[in-house]
């Protein structure tokens, strides 16, 4: 009889524990993978952000704005590269459904796309943008989720600038960078500023301000743009995207380390889990051990044996529970997380790696475990073994 009978057998002989071993550590590795992409999503938005990059808002809060003649003396400036300027313009789009409204719009000038080089658009399609003020611009992402097309006249209904607002789809852009926020919605600032009445308080305003700098020079260039306006009535911060990014989720980083510490806590789960069931399942075999051994097979088959069953098991488990969460994260929420938190996690999806460790770790935990107490049945002499154990 082969040894690949044997564990067959050995599985299909105790199914019912099988099957509740490699659902609890399905479960546990799926809490696992979870864990590890929110992390990683995290850490790879955070490392792949430019410093070559420097951002430009009010020194009170990032709510309140700025002047808008501050960008022509920020572009004066030495080691600016190009600079663009936007508003976020809160709306909704009359004809799409509520729940279909959660992407970010920003009004924003002529440069955008000469600060966000790793954006392209076709050359026409941005011609036709520039030349038309009631121009608008998606990603490719919201042109296939939203079904819009070049050539759309769209009507929307602004809440922090009031009024209907009419946007005629111009050009679709993309962008292969993954860090780039491809969910936005383009339109002219110069389009809402125009149309708000004299008086206003938002006319002439906008809400940050964002450069190409030296990147050599770039923390140099932040603190000479904050030293510049301290004298205006209205101050300045400024750093580069990178610092930035991490500024906001300073508060996510403490809950990171949390994270990986729970990630730690759950391998330990699933060690115990599997460790108990091996255990178990040997101490109940040790009279067949005795009679294999008494059959002529020698030690080293009969380990092989109940390392191959333990391995089977606890990678079943890691398989079940990456299948699962493929389902849940790739295939299921990354879509919504990109959707509406794109410019802090622009990419959201299990990492190859940790779904690998998922179906590796708890069949190499499974083995370990297997291992002493099979080596322990294996030492009593045969006799012993056959008589019986308590």
């Amino acid at each position: 009889m082969s040894i690949a009978l044997l564990v067959f057998q050995n599985l299909r002989h105790k199914a019912r524990r099988v099957f509740w071993t490699v659902l609890a550590v399905a479960l546990v590795i799926i809490c696992l993978l979870v864990l590890r992409t929110v992390s990683a999503a995290w850490a790879a938005s955070m490392e792949e952000r430019r410093d070559d990059r420097v951002a430009v808002w009010n020194k009170t809060t990032y709510a309140l704005t700025l002047p808008k003649s501050y960008v022509d003396e920020l572009k004066r400036m030495d080691g600016i590269k190009a600079t663009t300027y936007s508003v976020f313009f809160e709306s909704h789009d009359v004809n799409l459904a509520e729940n279909l409204q959660g992407y970010p719009k920003l009004a924003v000038d002529d440069a955008y796309f000469d600060v966000y080089p790793e954006a392209k658009v076709d050359p026409e399609q941005l011609r036709q943008w520039k030349a038309d003020r009631q121009g608008a611009l998606i990603s490719e992402k919201l042109s296939k989720t939203l079904n819009y097309k070049v050539g759309d006249l769209l009507t929307l209904e602004g809440r922090n600038f009031p009024g209907t607002w009419k946007v005629r789809i111009s050009g679709i852009y993309r962008s292969d960078v993954k860090t780039f926020a491809d969910n936005v919605f383009l339109l002219h600032w110069d389009y809402l500023n125009n149309g708000l009445p004299a008086g206003d308080p938002r006319k002439d305003q906008i809400s940050w301000m964002m450069s190409l700098v030296d990147y050599d020079r770039s923390k140099e260039i932040a603190k000479a743009i904050d030293a510049h306006f301290a004298p205006y009535s209205v101050e300045t911060q400024s750093m580069t995207e990178k610092s930035m990014v991490g500024m906001f989720m300073a508060n996510f980083a403490s809950a990171l380390d949390a994270i990986n510490f729970i990630s730690l806590v759950l391998l330990a789960i699933a060690a115990l889990i599997l460790g108990n069931a091996v255990i178990v399942t040997v101490r109940e075999r040790t009279f067949q051990l005795g009679v294999l051994r008494a059959l002529g097979f020698g030690n080293g088959a009969i380990v092989q044996m109940a390392l191959w069953e333990a391995a089977i098991v606890g990678a079943l488990g890691g398989l079940l529970g990456v299948m699962v969460a493929y389902a849940l994260i790739d295939f299921g929420v990354a879509g919504d997380v990109e959707a509406s938190m794109g410019t802090l996690f622009p990419s959201f999806n299990i990492p190859p790696s940790a779904a690998l460790a998922g179906i590796a770790l708890p069949a190499l935990i499974a083995m370990a475990a297997a291992t002493v107490p099979t080596l322990q049945a294996l030492r009593g002499n045969i006799v012993h073994t056959l008589r019986g154990v308590d």
